[in-house]
């Protein structure tokens, strides 16, 4: 089952950001957050990919509901 504000933030992140991936900068930015604030925040759902960190837009999506 869908969280109440999730289709919402899909729409605005998918206006926000072109393809799946967010960098992970980017996202702490979106939010309002440094790295340092959201690399101790375990429920933030970044992912490594390449040696690099991202976030989904779906996941961000769904973090923010």
């Amino acid at each position: 089952m869908e969280k109440k504000d999730f289709r919402d933030n899909l729409e605005r992140l998918s206006q926000k950001f072109t393809g799946e991936l967010i960098p992970y900068l980017e996202a702490c930015a979106y939010v309002g957050c440094t790295r340092k604030q959201m690399d101790h925040d375990k429920t933030f759902p970044k992912r490594k990919v390449g040696g690099r960190y991202y976030v989904t837009v779906v996941a961000l999506a769904k973090w923010l509901s």
